[in-house]
């Protein structure tokens, strides 16, 4: 098994963390609303998604996660995302700016 540490930048590198990304995005959506039908929570679940700057840097992110959170009938304010190096130990004050940031772009998404 490859770690994240060794296997995102080699993502970003190669260009394939965008694509990527946007799977991921789509799987967790997928699975988010399956598990909000499935066990019925009184409070709808919040699912955090680690996304890399690049990915944050494309065109077309804000639609691509809006469209996620609508095919699965989420709403934007359970959607939580965050840069992926958030836990490898930066400064907290940049981190909930970099958090802050894709956040307020899922909830753009979702509201358009």
């Amino acid at each position: 098994m490859i770690p994240p540490s060794e296997f995102i930048p080699l993502a970003e590198e190669t260009g394939v963390i965008v694509p990527l990304g946007i799977w991921v995005l789509g799987e967790a959506c997928r699975q988010a609303a399956l598990w909000q039908r499935q066990y019925r929570f009184d409070e709808p679940l919040t699912m955090s998604v680690n996304i890399s700057p690049r990915q944050l840097m494309q065109p077309g992110i804000v639609e691509a996660v809006g469209q996620m959170l609508r095919k699965h009938s989420l709403a934007a304010r359970h959607a939580g995302a965050g840069d992926h190096r958030e836990r490898a130990g930066r400064g907290r004050r940049h981190r909930h700016a970099r958090h802050q940031g894709a956040e307020d772009a899922a909830r753009a998404a979702a509201a358009r």
